[in-house]
């Protein structure tokens, strides 16, 4: 058996492992969802800052969330190399996969910076319900390494006119058969270019 050495820097692992996963659970409460920002108790009644005390929460996010909940100095350790001894993403894809291979320096604050852009944008996320791992995992992998972000201009307009030929035909065919039952697109127009994705 071999022992760690007494002057080993401690390792980061778990501690990551915990702030991802804390995002991944409850990054969707954090989500910026009201435009005009208010959060109101009506509208958002489970974010952190309306069903909780102001001693509990940062930002109007879960404590769960912050680094110092899982032993970070908020200041010191934003910066500083993390030190990953012995990490395995126990099955799971996405963020933990990918720091287990992930050469070079890593910091907290590219960790935070990327779990917030994920979890705590102007999309959510909630899926850490499921029980199937499989199904969490195929979830994980397309909201973590989304590739719609990597689409050029073009390829976002391309899809775009498919969104509008998919309402345009919808259109045409509510007017043209009025009167005939048909099953439409009403809010599932977005099939179309996923179709498109599916075939290609």
């Amino acid at each position: 058996m071999v022992y760690p050495k007494q002057n080993a820097l401690p390792s980061d692992s778990l501690g990551i492992a915990h702030l991802i996963r804390a995002y991944q659970v409850n990054g969707h409460h954090a989500a910026k969802l009201d435009p005009l920002n208010l959060y109101t108790k009506e509208s958002f009644p489970f974010r952190p800052i309306n069903c909780r005390t102001p001693d509990h929460i940062i930002d109007g996010q879960a404590e769960e969330l912050s680094p110092s909940f899982h032993g970070f100095d908020n200041v010191k350790d934003m910066d500083r190399q993390l030190n990953f001894r012995g990490v395995h993403s126990g099955g799971n894809r996405g963020f933990l996969e990918e720091l287990s291979s992930m050469p070079g320096k890593v910091t907290l604050r590219m960790i935070l910076d990327q779990l917030k852009r994920t979890y705590c944008g102007t999309l959510a996320v909630e899926y850490m319900h499921i029980g199937d791992t499989n199904k969490c995992n195929w979830i994980r992998e397309r909201v973590e390494h989304p590739r719609w972000q990597l689409y050029d201009k073009s390829k976002k307009i391309h899809i775009f006119e498919r969104l509008c030929y998919a309402d345009t035909f919808e259109n045409f065919l509510a007017n043209k058969f009025n009167t005939t039952k048909r099953f439409g697109l009403d809010g599932g127009e977005a099939i179309v270019p996923g179709m498109y994705v599916y075939i290609s």
